[in-house]
């Protein structure tokens, strides 16, 4: 279906309060419209208009000024838009409660149909004229008319970025603006970036290799990221040794609790042998008149540890009993030396603080009593003598505050020796020795009791053990050394139960971790196969997009160098524009001169994008408007003729709509391309009102 852009509604919009572009259905042979005005009228304001009313943030990115200023990242883009909103596309002085809008209605350009497209966007402010936060701040409609739906049916989506997708489906992918929506002042940068995915881009789009470079992205992305998610070929080898290493420690752990299980066997039965040794022993000895003690020299020298030990004892105790009467008197006189140390505490406090205040007498009295005397407005009257004499009232005064003393206090120091700190332990030291005497002395009594006791023990074994029979005291030898080695067989079943189990816990371990190894290898396998076929069909898609690319490329530079050669001046005949891949386009004459465009006078390279944008048209086949902003600038008269009637005489393009001031489109250049032109349009900007106005059917006045 072949559209043409019927209207543009613009309110609240940089120099536009409210106004609307109807445009009329070009036909074959007048495709053009002229839409005049003076610079800081509105041209560039529209042509904005058109980047943000068709795709919103995404838009942004070609608009003059903010080329640099966007970006991929979600949240930095919609700071960006709402920097750009309040900023450069809000009219200054919009009511607050009115949104910011942009219509825009493609028709059918065919006679006869009825067909449309209408686009409305919404940008909504709050009370501060700042566009709001979060998803608020933007609405979009976009309605179908047809003959199914003659009232327009409404376009569903869940995001402005599902509605972004549905809308290049609908008119043409948003890469393409820069190419149709074409700002004559920025065809250096647009020259400039063709070797960095702007034209060159776009044009990719159209062809369909963009497509192909998406889905060879996609599946770069799909294999890095399928890799990235299991590891990969990497992951794989890592898991396989890491497999191989614990297949190898679960075989050595194995072999190792098998060792370890057949000793703890082999020391059980040992030990079960050795109790059955000892229980006859001990049956044996019961009926020889009991066990033995021991060697008769370790018994010696037990006896004389215990003998020792009851001497020591016994001494402490005396001297206990010698210490008893220091701790009986000081009991005795507990209460009232604690009694004393507290008076003698209160006497020390009302010391310090008559002592204090006494000290400070001066100070007090000099603020009671003010110098000079004249200068004092209460006492100023007062003589100096009866001065004198209050000073020393109230020096007795102050003196008479501790007058009588306290009755709780110490009459004198008994203890005074002992202040403060000292007093305090003092204190300790007194209820320490009143109450621990009678604990220590029951502690040194029963150590002497026990010594006793474990003498007395101590000589009947030495004496059972030396009126023991000679077979009873080598049983009770055999017993012993029985009992130390059984002891033994114990602490070594002991080590080995550990050793067992800290073994099979490695092993559990082991044996979990190679689980997971396996499980995670299962996993990664089916992945592998993926990315081995993306990567087949990525190279495969990558090859036959070189060759496509080379192909576009020669048809597009073709044609390009037959639109660019009806434009430019005659020094670029003789030669040809190449158009490389990464690279600006280069001019090349046939002596070996060489000019990059984007180095080439402003017309040269005006003339230059209007050409390929053509040239784009002519052999995609895709019937868009195209919107040019000044096209031909200040170009000399010959080659502005040469312009205008390359885009007048164009045929694949059902519409073409200039945007240019008086000093680009004369009265003689109008008269030539006029049976081309379908409809002009004036923009004026009063001052008065500070807005601009549209002038249908009209033209600059070239009579004044």
């Amino acid at each position: 279906m072949k559209m043409y852009l019927s209207k543009i509604y613009l309110r609240h919009w940089r120099v536009y309060s409210e106004a609307t572009f109807h445009f009329e259905r070009p036909t074959q042979n007048r495709p053009i419209t002229l839409i005049g005005a003076m610079n800081g009228h509105g041209k560039t304001s529209l042509l904005m208009a058109l980047y943000l009313g068709l795709f919103g943030k995404h838009g942004l990115q070609h608009c003059e000024g903010f080329q640099n200023q966007t970006s991929h990242d979600k949240k930095e883009s919609l700071r960006s838009m709402k920097k750009a909103m309040d900023q450069n596309f809000r009219r200054a002085g919009s009511p607050s409660n009115e949104p910011t809008e942009i219509e825009l209605i493609f028709s059918d350009a065919r006679p006869g149909f009825t067909e449309e497209i209408r686009i409305r966007r919404c940008w909504f402010f709050d009370s501060n004229n700042k566009l709001k936060r979060g998803d608020n701040s933007e609405t979009l409609e976009v309605h179908q008319i047809n003959d199914q739906h003659p009232d327009g049916q409404l376009s569903d989506y869940e995001t402005l970025d599902d509605a972004h997708d549905k809308l290049e489906r609908m008119l043409f992918p948003e890469h393409l603006l820069p190419a149709f929506f074409f700002d004559g002042e920025q065809a250096a940068a647009l020259i400039e970036r063709m070797g960095k995915g702007g034209l060159a881009r776009a044009s990719q789009v159209m062809y369909g290799t963009d497509l192909i470079e998406k889905t060879v992205e996609y599946l770069r992305k799909f294999s890095s990221t399928t890799a990235e998610k299991v590891g990969g070929k990497t992951k794989q080898g890592k898991l396989e040794g890491e497999r191989n290493t614990i297949d190898s420690t679960i075989n050595q752990l194995n072999r190792e609790l098998v060792q370890l299980k057949q000793k703890r066997a082999d020391l059980n039965v040992e030990t079960t042998s050795q109790e059955n040794k000892r229980d006859k022993i001990k049956r044996k000895i019961n009926l020889l008149g009991g066990p033995g003690s021991g060697d008769v020299a370790q018994l010696q020298k037990a006896v004389e540890r215990a003998q020792k030990e009851e001497s020591e004892s016994r001494n402490r105790l005396c001297n206990g009993f010698s210490d008893a009467g220091l701790a009986l008197a000081i009991y005795r006189f507990n209460e009232p030396i604690l009694e004393q140390l507290k008076k003698e505490h209160f006497r020390e406090e009302y010391e310090s603080l008559k002592e204090a205040t006494v000290s400070r007498r001066e100070a007090v009295i000099s603020k009671a009593f003010p110098e000079p005397a004249a200068e004092d407005p209460l006492l100023c009257h007062v003589a100096l003598e009866t001065r004198e004499l209050l000073k020393q009232r109230f020096y007795e005064s102050l003196v008479a505050i501790y007058d009588p003393p306290p009755e709780n206090m110490a009459e004198r120091y008994l203890l005074g020796h002992a202040k403060g700190e000292a007093r305090e332990r003092l204190k300790a030291d007194v209820e320490k020795a009143a109450a621990g005497h009678a604990d220590n002395l029951r502690q040194r009594a029963k150590r002497y009791r026990d010594a006793v006791d474990a003498l007395d023990d101590a000589n009947d074994r030495l004496h059972n053990e030396e009126n023991r029979p000679e077979e009873l005291r080598l049983l009770t030898k055999e017993l012993d050394q029985l009992n130390e080695d059984i002891r033994n067989a114990y602490v070594r079943l002991g080590e080995l139960n550990n050793q067992i189990n800290a073994k099979q816990s490695e092993l559990e371990n082991k044996n979990k971790r190679r689980g997971e190894i396996l499980s995670q290898m299962q996993e990664l396998e089916p992945a592998l196969k993926r990315i081995a076929i993306a990567d087949r069909a990525r190279r495969v898609l990558e090859n036959f997009s070189k060759q496509l690319k080379q192909i576009i490329a020669e048809s597009l530079e073709e044609v390009v160098n037959e639109r660019f050669q009806k434009i430019a001046a005659e020094k670029f005949q003789k030669g040809k524009v190449l158009l490389s891949d990464n690279k600006p386009p280069l001019w090349k004459g046939q002596n070996g001169e060489e000019l990059h465009l984007g180095a080439a006078s402003g017309f040269e390279r005006r003339s230059f994008s209007i050409a390929f944008c053509l040239a784009l048209v002519e052999i995609t086949k895709r019937s868009i408007p195209l919107v040019i902003d000044t096209p031909i600038g200040n170009a000399d008269t010959k080659y502005r003729h040469r312009a205008l009637k390359a885009l007048a005489k164009f045929q694949l393009t059902d519409q073409i709509i200039i945007l240019t001031h008086d000093a680009e489109v004369s009265q003689d250049f109008l008269k030539a391309i006029e049976d081309h032109v379908n409809q002009k349009m004036l923009v004026e900007f009063d001052p008065q009102t500070g807005e601009s106005k549209i002038h249908n059917h009209k033209f600059f006045d070239f009579s004044r």
